[in-house]
């Protein structure tokens, strides 16, 4: 434990790491320019052009070239690149998230693609505080709020641009409904055999 802690002190301080000689801030740099050639690979708008939400005062934050990031920001933005590659993404589809979590996905998302419009199901708590994340990440105006959702008989009718938070037991709205992309993350490994197969 002792170890971790001096280790993880050094890193804060910003000293130099061995064996290269690198600091925190390199690494961060780093990250960012790997992100930088990912976007122009998968062709989508540029990390330069996009930056994090600084609600909640993420513990990570850090400036490049006028803009906030975090470490996380970045790796959701890669997964984005990676994704991209065999979606091809326009910008005007309509995704459906299982498990969108905290938003951060979204958030990227709604950044590099403004027009997509993206229909969201997770659980009560998770859902409000992706919800609460959301509306300052990407703006009260591209969000459709829970409350309004949760009354929704079918979803015909959803607003072409905007974030839909949906509750996961709204998910059989989907049953008869086409939509361009399933995004899901991770919440199936979480998840035994036979909700998966539910869902």
């Amino acid at each position: 434990k002792k170890i971790k802690r001096n280790i993880r002190k050094r890193f804060l301080a910003d000293k130099k790491v061995l064996p290269y000689s690198i600091n925190l801030s390199d690494i961060r740099e780093m990250a960012y320019n790997h992100c930088v050639l990912q976007g122009e690979l998968a062709k989508i708008k540029p990390i330069s052009e996009i930056e994090v939400s600084t609600f909640g005062k993420p513990e990570d934050l850090f400036e490049i070239k006028g803009k906030k990031y975090t470490m996380s920001f970045l790796t959701y933005y890669v997964r984005l690149c990676y994704a991209q590659k065999y979606l091809n993404l326009k910008g005007n589809e309509t995704i459906v998230e299982l498990g969108s979590g905290s938003g951060h996905q979204v958030e990227i998302l709604k950044k590099v693609f403004p027009d997509l419009t993206r229909l969201c199901f997770d659980l009560p708590y998770t859902l409000y505080l992706c919800n609460e994340y959301l509306c300052r990440a990407v703006g009260n105006e591209n969000m459709i709020q829970p409350a309004e959702a949760i009354k929704m008989k079918n979803i015909s009718d959803i607003k072409k641009g905007k974030v839909h938070m949906f509750g996961n037991w709204q998910f059989p709205l989907l049953t008869n409904f086409k939509f361009d992309v399933f995004w899901n993350a991770a919440s199936f490994g979480e998840m035994e055999p036979d909700i998966v197969r539910n869902y």
